[in-house]
């Protein structure tokens, strides 16, 4: 699933409240989902057994789900907030490096920013270069274009299922994902269906 959308559309809010519906579905306790019509949470009618099962067999099976966060300022903002947040844990939200290193698929990964993931190219800091061409040969040696693989394409090679949300705009390091690339993925999600245009921006009116 692709979910695009402009500065100040949610797409951040939309990855955490994501990640926090799912894991609430997965662990509330079956005798308490008869009662969820009468709360006061959000999706009530999303929680039945049949989705509960389903998502516990999600986070139990491989590494469960995570967040994939590429901006090192961003993913530390998120994993503070996720310490306060009931039935999350900062080490869900984790960089890209981790995706690739992995040795068991994650089951869902939902990926915030996905427009700053990474092409191969100068990294930040000298040894991410090796690190980056060590993950390509590992994941996808065998190909015969490993070398051009991106991180985009270790997110999609060690998840079952993913969530992308991203802005084609956005767009403004040698690094980061070439446009058409990201133009492809947009373009396969909406053959499926698959994808979603944020189009209202998100304000707080605030007092000094």
């Amino acid at each position: 699933m692709v979910v695009e959308g402009g500065p100040g559309t949610g797409k951040t809010i939309i990855a955490v409240f994501l990640m926090k519906l799912l894991v609430d579905i997965a662990t509330t306790p079956t005798e308490e989902l008869l009662d969820e019509s009468d709360r006061d949470s959000e999706f009530p009618e999303f929680f039945v057994e049949e989705n509960r099962r389903a998502l516990h067999s999600l986070l139990i099976a491989g590494r469960g789900i995570a967040l994939v966060v590429p901006q090192q300022s961003l993913r530390e903002s998120i994993q503070q907030v996720f310490r306060r947040i009931p039935n999350l844990k900062p080490e869900m939200v984790i960089d890209p490096f981790a995706v690739g290193q992995t040795e068991e698929k994650f089951s869902l990964l939902i990926v915030d920013e996905s427009h700053r993931l990474n092409q191969r190219a100068n990294q930040t800091a000298g040894p991410r270069n090796t690190q980056f061409k060590n993950i390509n040969r590992a994941l996808f040696g065998e190909e015969e274009d490993w070398e051009t693989k991106t991180q985009l394409d270790w997110v999609l090679a060690q998840s079952h299922h993913q969530v992308i949300l991203l802005d084609r705009m956005q767009g403004v390091r040698p690094a980061d994902l070439p446009r058409p690339t990201l133009n492809r993925l947009a373009d396969e999600a909406a053959e499926r269906k698959k994808y979603h245009e944020l189009i209202s921006q998100m304000r707080i009116q605030g007092e000094h």
